[in-house]
């Protein structure tokens, strides 16, 4: 069985919430105090309307450019250009500017757009120095691009020069050659007449292109010069504080559904099956419970409550089949950690199948704890290390816990502490002992330490038939994960787990008024109605 997914984004957001609040608030202030000492900035913008370029130019012909782009990025390279901010500083100079020459390149920042328009973006600490630099960079732009239509205008008047001046060296050595008829001396031959319609058309061309030049020079069709800013572009403290915020909130939430998936709970009880890679032999729901004490009489899963009863009898209904296909009886019962609840567990289910008429013992196999030996006021006495010895009858070792509304579960203490007790259960030992009191039940249940807690649990776990595991509602699947693999390298197989302490408290066909008052009136008196109920949580402190 693979193992799902993690859980779904928003699951995880509220699992973290409140790190993503602390998250975003310290991110909100720390964007904030950053832009408070960030030094006030104003921009200026002045905007320059290009001329299209399929328009005819200074020299009359149409440049038919189809794509705008290259031309547009070209204008915004010369506004950029050295000789451009150079101007600029000078244009600044005249006007008195005491800031001129330290114009900074990285202060101005040029945009373009489809529509040829040019803007032209200076951020400085001067509202005033940033509009002057703004507005003589425009008009640098503009007198650098005349003098630039200027030059190409007057190379080609001077070419049109060359050719009208041969062209007038024709007509003047025709004009000396040519016999000229004393009726009419301003006739001219056909050659004649061609070259002065030729010199007519160069001299309208020159003029032509001069007028151009001077009319459509920069090919700017509009300027919009820049206005004083009133307000700072920087710093925005709120800005920066909201986006400081969004940043550390989706740093936050990355953080929190990465964790949430690495850190994943059982938190249903269909959580744990793909890890542990075993089916679910029953759900426990949260009850509350009396404190039990040694000597005093056990309630049993029926004085808890109609649904915790049911509970137990359908987990001991599905141990029963799976024990079946086991070949043994011996199961201990643990968990991850203390405080999971498997010795109530253990109990409820030997009282369970002791009411189903079955033939069951319930083992302390906890050498550290001992809390199903301090119930039956045992602690000490003979039990389980001393069924080691064949000297040692069952009987003697097998005692009582007495239930509260009559009947008994058979339990075998822990035992007298042997001079190694860590060794009795890595020996043989432990398995005739075992043995031995299988031979007086269908069904042994052994109480041992939490598997992540105490080594002792893998060496029971070898030497007993199979193994329970009791799963606590928000148990980290890492650790059930690490608990699997212990399991695994001890050879028993994983019979199934129980989820306990699952959220859902009532059964739907159970009135919650008629299960309350039948659950205080079977505790009777000191358990039930005006008496203080104790949390499971309390009991797991005196009985896990």
């Amino acid at each position: 069985m693979a193992e799902t997914g993690g859980p779904g984004l928003a699951e995880s957001l509220w699992r973290y919430r409140l790190l993503i609040v602390l998250v975003t608030v310290l991110a909100a202030l720390a964007g904030l105090g950053y832009s408070l000492q960030q030094p006030t900035r104003y921009r200026a913008t002045a905007t320059l309307i290009l001329r299209d370029p399929n328009d005819p130019g200074v020299l009359g012909t149409t440049p038919r450019v189809r794509d705008l782009a290259p031309y547009v990025t070209r204008q915004v390279e010369l506004v950029t250009s050295t000789p451009v901010l150079d101007r600029a500083s000078q244009i600044l100079q005249g006007q008195g500017q005491q800031r001129a020459p330290t114009i900074r390149r990285g202060a101005i920042d040029v945009r373009s757009s489809p529509d040829l328009r040019v803007t032209i973006n200076v951020t400085e600490e001067d509202p005033k120095l940033a509009t002057a630099i703004a507005n003589a960079v425009a008009d640098a732009y503009q007198q650098i691009a005349t003098e630039r239509v200027n030059a190409d205008a007057q190379q080609a008047i001077a070419k049109l020069e060359e050719a009208r001046a041969r062209l007038q060296g024709e007509l003047d050595a025709s004009l000396a050659t040519t016999p000229r008829d004393p009726n009419d001396p301003l006739q001219l031959t056909a050659q004649q007449e061609a070259l002065v319609t030729q010199l007519a058309t160069l001299r309208g061309r020159m003029d032509e292109i001069a007028v151009r030049a001077a009319l459509d020079g920069s090919r700017v069709e509009l300027f919009e010069a820049a206005s004083e800013p009133s307000a700072p572009t920087s710093p925005q403290p709120v800005r920066d504080a909201a986006l400081a915020a969004a940043l550390g909130a989706l740093a936050a939430g990355a953080y929190a559904w990465r964790a949430a998936a690495r850190n994943r709970r059982a938190d249903g009880r269909e959580d744990p099956a793909a890890v542990l890679q075993a089916p679910l032999l029953g759900e426990v729901p949260e009850f509350h419970a009396p404190p039990l004490r040694a000597g005093a009489p056990i309630p049993s899963p029926a004085m808890l409550g109609p649904v915790v009863a049911e509970a137990y009898r359908f987990a001991i209904a599905s141990l029963d089949h799976m024990v079946s296909h086991l070949g043994g009886s011996s199961l201990i019962v643990t968990s991850v950690a203390p405080g999971d609840g498997k010795t109530s567990t253990a109990l409820n289910l030997a009282i369970s199948a002791v009411r189903d008429q079955r033939r069951v013992v319930l083992v302390d196999a906890d050498e550290h704890r001992r809390h199903l030996s301090e119930l039956c006021g045992r602690n000490g006495s003979p039990g389980l290390t001393d069924l080691g010895d064949e000297a040692v009858p069952v009987e003697r070792c097998l005692h009582t816990l007495e239930l509260a509304d009559g009947g008994s579960v058979p339990v075998v203490p822990s035992g007298r502490t042997p001079d190694h007790s860590a060794t009795f259960v890595r020996t043989p030992a432990l398995r005739k002992a075992l043995s031995r009191i299988s031979e007086h039940a269908d069904l042994v249940l052994l109480d041992t330490p939490s598997l992540l807690a105490v080594s002792d649990t893998m060496a029971i776990a070898g030497q007993a038939d199979g193994v329970i595991f009791v799963v606590s509602r928000g148990t980290p699947l890492r650790q059930l994960r690490a608990a699997r693999e212990r399991i695994s390298s001890t050879g028993s197989p994983l019979v199934g787990y129980i989820f306990n302490r699952s959220s859902t408290s009532l059964s739907p066909y159970i009135p919650q008024d008629n299960h309350s008052a039948r659950r205080g009136a079977r505790l009777g008196p000191g358990w039930g109605g005006g008496a203080r109920e104790t949390p499971i949580s309390e009991t797991s402190r005196t009985i896990d």
